[in-house]
């Protein structure tokens, strides 16, 4: 029986990393994000906000509904103008799709794994060197990739009883769109890359595969930690 694997933030750089490598791992991909995708055999698309419950529990029952097991990665994400013109609008926005939606998402599993319908399954949250480090001129980031490593201990705790394995993966810089400014500032660019003990910036496929083993049995006793995957940035301080 296929496992599916459900994708939040699919059209982006590591969340669309992350689906390819579920579908070369033979997993079925279920798709969701705003930007439309296309639907094949092997990938079902949701287009639209991720922070919506209505949109969670729709896309939570039709997994459940075909009897096959299913894991959830977390990989939406969004960052807002720097804090010079950082408004009330765009914290709460930042904090609702970063941070509110990892916990909408996880909540609704784990109501689904209380009533015996998920065990067995996988959370994979995409957390950020943010998290650890902060950074200047983007507080809602920051905060709430923080919140995202938090979160993701506490429902290890709680659903460790289930058989449920809950993880955060916490990307450095990672060449992708979220990140073009950095990348298109040449001086930025190789700041970033000397900041990690690699020398080098992450490609989305660095993510993904971390990601992957995070979601096989391989992975069987691993559950309650962040992964930095980040070239060693915060081993080098």
């Amino acid at each position: 029986m296929t496992a599916t694997v459900i994708v939040t933030g699919s059209s982006g750089g590591i969340g669309r990393a992350i689906s390819v490598e579920c579908l070369s791992a033979g997993y079925r991909v279920i798709a969701v994000d705003q930007k439309s995708g296309d639907a094949t055999d092997e990938v079902i698309t949701y287009r639209g906000d991720v922070s919506s419950p209505e949109l969670v529990n729709e896309v939570l029952n039709h997994a459940c509904s075909s009897g096959q097991q299913v894991s959830l990665v977390n990989a939406a994400g969004v960052t807002r103008p720097e804090a010079g013109s950082y408004s009330p609008s765009s914290w709460h926005e930042t904090i609702a799709v970063n941070l509110s939606a990892v916990y909408l998402w996880c909540e609704g599993f784990r109501q689904r794994v209380k009533s015996g319908r998920l065990n067995g399954s996988v959370i994979v949250n995409i957390g950020s060197l943010a998290a650890h480090r902060g950074f200047l001129d983007n507080p809602a980031y920051a905060a709430s990739k923080a919140g995202v490593v938090g979160l993701t201990r506490s429902y290890a705790m709680e659903l460790g009883a289930f058989g449920i394995r809950v993880v955060s993966i916490s990307p450095g810089y990672i060449r992708t769109e979220m990140t073009t400014k950095s990348w298109n500032d040449p001086e930025l660019r190789l700041r970033r890359a000397q900041s990690s003990i690699l020398g080098r910036w992450g490609e989305p496929e660095d993510v993904a595969r971390v990601c992957r083993f995070m979601l096989s049995p391989d992975a069987g006793f691993v559950t309650g930690i962040d992964i930095p995957v980040d070239g060693g940035w915060l081993a080098k301080g």
